[in-house]
Protein backbone atom coordinates (compact mmCIF):
# COMPACT_ATOMS: atom_id res chain seq x y z
CA UNK A 1 0.00 0.00 0.00
CA UNK A 2 1.27 3.45 -0.95
CA UNK A 3 -0.03 6.87 -0.03
CA UNK A 4 0.91 10.24 -1.45
CA UNK A 5 -0.10 13.58 -2.92
CA UNK A 6 -0.74 14.98 -6.37
CA UNK A 7 -0.77 18.54 -7.66
CA UNK A 8 -1.04 19.95 -11.13
CA UNK A 9 -2.43 22.22 -13.79
CA UNK A 10 -5.30 21.57 -16.18
CA UNK A 11 -7.20 22.96 -19.13
CA UNK A 12 -10.99 22.52 -19.22
CA UNK A 13 -13.88 23.08 -21.61
CA UNK A 14 -17.38 21.79 -22.43
CA UNK A 15 -18.30 19.72 -25.47
CA UNK A 16 -21.74 20.97 -26.58
CA UNK A 17 -24.11 18.86 -28.68
CA UNK A 18 -26.86 21.03 -30.09
CA UNK A 19 -30.38 19.93 -31.06
CA UNK A 20 -31.32 23.06 -32.98
CA UNK A 21 -29.54 24.34 -36.06
CA UNK A 22 -27.46 26.79 -34.06
CA UNK A 23 -23.73 27.21 -34.08
CA UNK A 24 -21.88 25.88 -31.06
CA UNK A 25 -20.62 28.88 -29.04
CA UNK A 26 -17.03 30.02 -29.51
CA UNK A 27 -15.04 28.68 -26.59
CA UNK A 28 -11.53 28.58 -25.25
CA UNK A 29 -9.83 26.25 -22.79
CA UNK A 30 -10.07 27.44 -19.18
CA UNK A 31 -7.07 26.88 -16.87
CA UNK A 32 -7.29 25.56 -13.34
CA UNK A 33 -5.27 24.02 -10.52
CA UNK A 34 -5.90 20.76 -8.73
CA UNK A 35 -4.49 18.53 -6.06
CA UNK A 36 -5.23 15.94 -3.46
CA UNK A 37 -4.28 12.64 -1.92
CA UNK A 38 -3.48 9.35 -3.68
CA UNK A 39 -3.81 5.76 -2.43
CA UNK A 40 -2.28 2.84 -4.35
CA UNK A 41 -2.57 -0.86 -3.71
CA UNK A 42 -0.62 -3.33 -5.85
CA UNK A 43 -1.91 -6.88 -6.34
CA UNK A 44 1.30 -7.85 -8.12
CA UNK A 45 4.51 -5.98 -8.95
CA UNK A 46 2.90 -4.57 -12.12
CA UNK A 47 -0.89 -4.36 -11.49
CA UNK A 48 -2.91 -2.49 -8.93
CA UNK A 49 -5.67 -0.09 -8.02
CA UNK A 50 -5.39 3.66 -7.48
CA UNK A 51 -7.89 5.77 -5.52
CA UNK A 52 -7.69 9.57 -5.28
CA UNK A 53 -9.53 12.35 -3.49
CA UNK A 54 -9.00 15.61 -5.37
CA UNK A 55 -9.97 19.26 -5.14
CA UNK A 56 -10.01 20.81 -8.62
CA UNK A 57 -10.66 24.22 -10.16
CA UNK A 58 -12.48 23.72 -13.44
CA UNK A 59 -14.55 25.90 -15.71
CA UNK A 60 -15.59 26.96 -19.17
CA UNK A 61 -15.38 30.23 -21.08
CA UNK A 62 -17.70 31.14 -23.96
CA UNK A 63 -17.62 34.06 -26.40
CA UNK A 64 -14.22 35.26 -25.22
CA UNK A 65 -13.43 38.91 -25.97
CA UNK A 66 -17.01 39.89 -26.81
CA UNK A 67 -19.75 41.71 -24.92
CA UNK A 68 -21.43 38.30 -24.47
CA UNK A 69 -18.41 36.73 -22.72
CA UNK A 70 -19.60 34.10 -20.25
CA UNK A 71 -17.17 32.45 -17.84
CA UNK A 72 -17.98 29.77 -15.28
CA UNK A 73 -15.39 28.94 -12.60
CA UNK A 74 -16.15 25.75 -10.64
CA UNK A 75 -14.74 23.97 -7.59
CA UNK A 76 -14.95 20.16 -7.85
CA UNK A 77 -14.45 17.46 -5.25
CA UNK A 78 -13.49 14.40 -7.31
CA UNK A 79 -13.08 10.72 -6.55
CA UNK A 80 -11.22 8.87 -9.35
CA UNK A 81 -10.90 5.06 -9.13
CA UNK A 82 -8.45 3.59 -11.63
CA UNK A 83 -6.62 0.45 -12.61
CA UNK A 84 -2.85 0.87 -12.52
CA UNK A 85 -0.31 -0.82 -14.79
CA UNK A 86 3.41 -0.42 -14.08
CA UNK A 87 5.79 -1.04 -16.97
CA UNK A 88 9.37 -1.70 -15.89
CA UNK A 89 10.81 -2.89 -12.62
CA UNK A 90 13.94 -0.82 -12.24
CA UNK A 91 14.44 2.72 -11.08
CA UNK A 92 12.66 4.19 -14.15
CA UNK A 93 9.08 3.07 -14.75
CA UNK A 94 6.06 3.97 -16.85
CA UNK A 95 2.71 4.15 -15.04
CA UNK A 96 -0.53 3.80 -17.00
CA UNK A 97 -3.92 4.44 -15.38
CA UNK A 98 -7.50 4.13 -16.56
CA UNK A 99 -10.85 4.14 -14.86
CA UNK A 100 -13.84 6.19 -13.81
CA UNK A 101 -14.55 9.17 -11.59
CA UNK A 102 -17.38 10.90 -9.79
CA UNK A 103 -17.29 14.53 -8.78
CA UNK A 104 -19.46 17.03 -6.98
CA UNK A 105 -19.41 20.72 -7.88
CA UNK A 106 -19.72 22.42 -4.52
CA UNK A 107 -19.10 25.95 -5.74
CA UNK A 108 -19.43 27.81 -9.01
CA UNK A 109 -19.14 31.44 -10.00
CA UNK A 110 -20.54 32.93 -13.21
CA UNK A 111 -18.79 36.00 -14.60
CA UNK A 112 -20.35 37.98 -17.46
CA UNK A 113 -18.58 40.78 -19.33
CA UNK A 114 -20.50 43.59 -20.99
CA UNK A 115 -24.24 43.73 -21.55
CA UNK A 116 -26.50 40.76 -20.84
CA UNK A 117 -27.55 40.13 -24.44
CA UNK A 118 -30.54 37.89 -25.21
CA UNK A 119 -29.62 35.42 -27.93
CA UNK A 120 -31.20 32.13 -28.97
CA UNK A 121 -28.74 29.86 -27.17
CA UNK A 122 -30.51 28.96 -23.92
CA UNK A 123 -27.58 27.61 -21.93
CA UNK A 124 -28.06 30.33 -19.34
CA UNK A 125 -31.56 29.09 -18.52
CA UNK A 126 -30.70 25.39 -18.52
CA UNK A 127 -30.21 24.22 -14.92
CA UNK A 128 -26.69 23.12 -14.10
CA UNK A 129 -26.21 19.65 -12.62
CA UNK A 130 -23.80 19.44 -9.69
CA UNK A 131 -23.01 15.71 -9.81
CA UNK A 132 -20.68 14.57 -12.59
CA UNK A 133 -19.29 11.19 -13.62
CA UNK A 134 -17.07 10.03 -16.43
CA UNK A 135 -13.98 8.23 -17.66
CA UNK A 136 -10.31 9.13 -17.39
CA UNK A 137 -6.92 7.80 -18.32
CA UNK A 138 -3.34 8.86 -17.96
CA UNK A 139 0.27 7.88 -18.24
CA UNK A 140 3.65 9.16 -17.31
CA UNK A 141 7.22 8.35 -16.39
CA UNK A 142 8.15 7.68 -12.78
CA UNK A 143 11.40 7.51 -10.84
CA UNK A 144 11.73 5.20 -7.84
CA UNK A 145 13.70 6.76 -4.97
CA UNK A 146 13.91 4.09 -2.27
CA UNK A 147 10.37 3.64 -0.91
CA UNK A 148 9.20 6.76 -2.76
CA UNK A 149 7.92 7.14 -6.31
CA UNK A 150 7.94 10.49 -8.15
CA UNK A 151 5.80 10.62 -11.30
CA UNK A 152 4.95 13.18 -13.98
CA UNK A 153 1.51 12.30 -15.38
CA UNK A 154 -0.57 13.52 -18.29
CA UNK A 155 -4.28 12.76 -18.02
CA UNK A 156 -7.44 13.13 -20.09
CA UNK A 157 -10.91 13.04 -18.54
CA UNK A 158 -14.34 13.17 -20.19
CA UNK A 159 -17.65 13.39 -18.37
CA UNK A 160 -20.48 11.14 -19.49
CA UNK A 161 -23.01 13.24 -17.57
CA UNK A 162 -24.29 16.61 -18.78
CA UNK A 163 -23.30 19.83 -17.04
CA UNK A 164 -26.42 21.56 -18.37
CA UNK A 165 -29.60 19.59 -17.73
CA UNK A 166 -31.27 18.76 -21.07
CA UNK A 167 -35.03 19.17 -21.37
CA UNK A 168 -36.29 18.49 -24.89
CA UNK A 169 -39.79 19.70 -23.99
CA UNK A 170 -38.36 23.20 -23.44
CA UNK A 171 -36.53 23.22 -26.80
CA UNK A 172 -33.18 23.83 -25.16
CA UNK A 173 -30.36 24.50 -27.57
CA UNK A 174 -28.10 21.77 -26.18
CA UNK A 175 -28.98 18.17 -25.39
CA UNK A 176 -25.39 17.38 -24.45
CA UNK A 177 -22.78 19.32 -22.48
CA UNK A 178 -19.92 17.11 -21.36
CA UNK A 179 -16.79 18.51 -19.74
CA UNK A 180 -13.33 17.64 -21.03
CA UNK A 181 -10.09 18.00 -19.10
CA UNK A 182 -6.43 17.74 -20.02
CA UNK A 183 -4.13 17.85 -16.97
CA UNK A 184 -0.45 17.56 -16.14
CA UNK A 185 0.42 16.61 -12.56
CA UNK A 186 3.32 15.75 -10.34
CA UNK A 187 2.58 12.74 -8.11
CA UNK A 188 4.62 11.66 -5.10
CA UNK A 189 3.84 8.43 -3.23
CA UNK A 190 5.59 6.56 -0.46
CA UNK A 191 5.21 2.89 0.36
CA UNK A 192 3.83 2.18 3.82
CA UNK A 193 5.70 -0.46 5.76
CA UNK A 194 3.73 -3.70 6.31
Amino acid sequence: MSVGVRGGYGLYRIQFNEILNLAVPAQEWTPGLGGGIVFRSLNSPHLGLQLELLMEQRGWHLFSGTSEAYHVQEQHLSLPIQSLVIVGSGRLQLLITGGAFASYIFSDEILENGVDVRYPINYRRQPMQDWQYGLLGGLGPAVRLGNNLLQLEGRFAYTLSNRLEPNLARNDAFNGSQQMAVTVSLVWTTQLKP
